[in-house]
């Protein structure tokens, strides 16, 4: 156990506190300072959880913290924090929050299968896959965990299409750069890099 994955599981942990507060303020009725305390709370949550992503990482390289456990748990956190971001901004309750177009939301789980399928063929053919994330699925990840803060924090600053937009071309490119990765090492028989 190292400080970065002490910092990974504190981020695991922070998720169904995060998705309880969205759901106790979506589900209240009340007009009050009660039910923007559960709002508060989420987006407290979600941004903190967001932060330590990059400060895990940036201890790990620093001071030479890398390990499996943390390589295992990294993307756990960080797709676990993706999914409940566009969980409950697609769902509409009792709030005036902006929500994620469905296009948006078919386009991520889309991706999320076909990675998925894209390892699992990898593991079966190749047997050790070794997978090292790619700039562009940081990149990605990056702006939809600042995304959905945006959302949660209901700021007007740009417009929401552009920046959905955007998110979602990093979401397309890192998918293509993995499925060539994929292609290539079920050709080669090597190792392959995910995002």
């Amino acid at each position: 156990m190292t400080i970065p994955n002490y910092i990974t599981i504190f981020r695991i942990l922070m998720i169904p506190f995060f998705v309880l507060f969205v759901v106790y303020y979506k589900l209240d009725e009340t007009k009050g300072g009660g039910r923007e305390l559960f709002l508060f709370a989420a987006i407290t949550c979600y941004i903190v959880a967001a932060l330590s992503d990059g400060l895990d990482g940036y201890i790990a390289r620093k001071y030479n913290q890398v390990s499996r456990l943390g390589t295992i748990l990294d993307p756990i956190a960080d797709k676990g924090l993706e999914l409940v971001g566009i969980i409950v901004l697609s769902y509409k309750g009792n709030d005036e929050l902006p929500h994620f177009p469905p296009w948006f939301v078919v386009l991520f789980f889309a991706r999320e299968i076909l990675i998925l399928i894209g390892y699992i063929l990898l593991h079966h053919f190749n047997k050790v896959v070794l997978v090292k994330p790619h700039w562009t699925g940081k990149v990605s990840t990056a702006l939809l965990m600042a995304l959905v803060c945006y959302m949660l924090l209901n700021l007007k600053w740009m417009s929401l299409n552009i920046l959905v937009i955007s998110t979602a071309f990093f979401m397309t490119v890192s998918l293509l750069m993995y499925l060539g990765y994929a292609i290539r090492e079920l050709n080669a028989g090597g190792s392959g890099k995910a995002s």
